[in-house]
């Protein structure tokens, strides 16, 4: 029988904290601003899947119901059961606060337990979905068993996604483990595995004469070119960008397939493109350290435009790759198409740009995606309301930019 560890209790009240400083980070109209799109995101789902489950109670009953209900939530906790075993993977990847764990009197495994705890809390953006997916089964099948299906779906996320972690967390250890070393393999995971590679040598600068905006430009550039998460998110946009091109091609490829349908995925993989830069945005952010930041000649207006900069050159690539790609098109129709992209392409790339700013890079990246799913979410309901509250979101997001140094000061 293991022994219990001693540094559990205090890892406990440290993962208590933690939670109540996140939460008091968030300023209070975002706070609003969160509520008002999980409300929404409820409502589209509730309207969703109402219909097809009130269908289901009148052919086969509430058991059927129930059934439909189980499904959709055991989707849900696999899916947060994938999220946290990605983040976890990505943290025992990167490894950056090992060292300084270990500098303290706990135990290895004490230290992968508390990374594992903050994987498993991206399982819980999955199990905010659940409460939607019940209330749309309210009234077509007894009440008990909706209590029953939603005891049984936190007991299914939370044992899922510590089964996910825990499978990653061991490949990760088997991977670092070494025979020969005496240590354990958890603490050579965590000390050593972060750092086989040797340092790269770089030459020195070259200081040019140059506009601030312009030098943040180059240095994310050359920042994406290290060992770094902006290096490691980079080619997504690239590959979704080729993929929308290709597009163009499947009714070469099969006649049968209606225009509109190609035109559909071509528009839906440059978003999903420009949705893949916007998180690089995000990552090159993560990267700018905020006590540097503060002792550097540069504003809210330096930091924006060089990101703009960048975010320009993508939507010109975009751009000139679409209207080399969409020759089935007509030139009206081209042209439409080539203006609707880039300006979609250019609010989302603000959305990174602004959320870098002003928000934690971990909530950047959560309310990035939280914005893009809301905003596709409406358009699939009402045509255009995905555009109105895109927009929306950029302008909102714009409003705090001149307050990066306050915001930027407490993060």
């Amino acid at each position: 029988m293991s022994q219990p560890d001693p540094a559990r209790d205090s890892f406990a009240i440290l993962e208590r904290t933690l939670l109540r400083r996140v939460l008091s980070r968030l300023d209070p109209r975002l706070r609003i601003e969160l509520a008002a799109l999980l409300l929404l995101t409820w409502g589209f789902i509730f309207w969703r899947a109402r219909i097809p489950f009130h269908s289901l109670a009148r052919a086969q009953g509430g058991s059927a119901v129930a059934l439909a209900v189980a499904a959709a939530l055991g989707v849900l906790a696999l899916i947060g059961a994938a999220a946290a075993a990605w983040h976890h993977q990505r943290q025992l990847q990167e490894r950056p606060t090992g060292p300084a764990w270990l500098a303290l009197p706990i135990s290895a495994g004490s230290i992968l337990e508390h990374e594992a705890w903050r994987s498993r809390l991206r399982a819980g953006w999955a199990g905010a979905l659940a409460p939607a997916v019940l209330a749309a089964a309210i009234g077509l099948t007894p009440w008990w068993m909706l209590a029953a299906l939603a005891a049984a779906f936190v007991a299914a996320l939370v044992g899922a996604s510590r089964l996910a972690t825990r499978l990653v967390q061991r490949q990760a250890i088997a991977t670092a483990a070494r025979p020969s070393d005496s240590r354990d393999a958890a603490w050579h995971l965590l000390a050593v595995a972060t750092y086989a590679r040797a340092a790269a040598q770089f030459r020195p600068p070259a200081w040019r004469r140059g506009s601030p905006a312009t030098a943040l430009a180059i240095k994310d550039l050359r920042w994406t070119r290290r060992p770094t998460p902006a290096r490691a998110r980079a080619p997504l946009p690239l590959v979704l960008t080729a993929l929308s091109a290709a597009a163009w091609s499947i009714a070469a490829v099969q006649p049968e397939v209606s225009p509109e349908l190609v035109h559909f995925l071509a528009f839906g993989l440059a978003l999903a493109a420009a949705g893949a830069f916007a998180e690089w945005l995000l990552a090159l952010a993560s990267g700018d350290p905020p006590p540097l930041l503060r002792t550097l000649p540069i504003g809210a207006g330096d930091l924006w435009l060089g990101r703009m900069l960048l975010l320009s050159g993508f939507v010109a690539l975009l751009v000139v790759v679409q209207s080399l790609a969409a020759r089935p098109l007509a030139p009206a129709a081209m042209q439409v198409h080539l203006v609707w992209l880039g300006v979609a392409v250019y609010a989302v790339g603000l959305l990174g740009i602004h959320y870098g700013l002003t928000l934690p890079p971990s909530t950047a990246v959560r309310v990035l995606i939280l914005t893009l799913s809301i905003a596709m979410a409406a358009s699939l309901m009402i045509p255009l309301l995905g555009w109105i509250l895109l927009l929306t979101a950029v302008i909102h997001s714009a409003r705090r930019v001149p307050r990066w140094s306050r915001i930027e000061g407490t993060t």
